[in-house]
């Protein structure tokens, strides 16, 4: 069995009840299937199968049956559970979780974070290039869409 391990997660910035709600649902699903992915030798393999099998990714119930169903997987000891939570700037969230898994999953969101950001970069020297004088000259009309990224990533 995978030994778990106190595992700190920063939080900054202001945080509504939605966010204290909404923040364990998501990452509780995302522990889940990487659990699935990465630890093998505790999970019953038939019944993984089963889940895997039994969900096709069309959203709704599917979805959330699938996340259910992964997080039963997981070995009471080995599920997130908090050790404590501190809101100030910083403040954070400890988890006693498997250590593997939740650096594994930091790994991913800050990939997703990096190329949000990316993009976001993209998209404003695409804009720059539609606001220069010439393109304003030929009567082209630019309209400016928020540029700020719409989720926050935490590093």
């Amino acid at each position: 069995m995978p030994e778990t391990n106190p595992y700190r997660i920063e939080i900054d910035g202001e945080w509504t009840l939605n966010d204290l709600y909404g923040f364990p649902y998501a990452y509780t699903q995302a522990y889940s299937f990487l659990y699935s992915l990465m630890v093998d030798e505790v999970i019953d393999d038939e019944k993984l199968i089963i889940t895997f099998a039994a969900h096709p990714w069309r959203g709704g119930f599917s979805a959330v049956n699938f996340f259910h169903y992964l997080y039963e997987l997981i070995p009471a000891t080995e599920r997130p559970n908090v050790i404590s939570i501190q809101y100030s700037s910083p403040g954070w969230i400890e988890l006693s979780l498997v250590l593997a898994v939740g650096l594994a999953l930091k790994r991913v969101i800050n990939n997703i974070c990096d190329a949000a950001l990316k993009v976001n970069e993209t998209y404003n020297e695409i804009y720059k290039g539609f606001a220069t004088p010439t393109t304003a000259q030929s009567g082209v009309q630019v309209s400016r869409a928020s540029t700020r990224p719409r989720t926050s990533c935490f590093r």
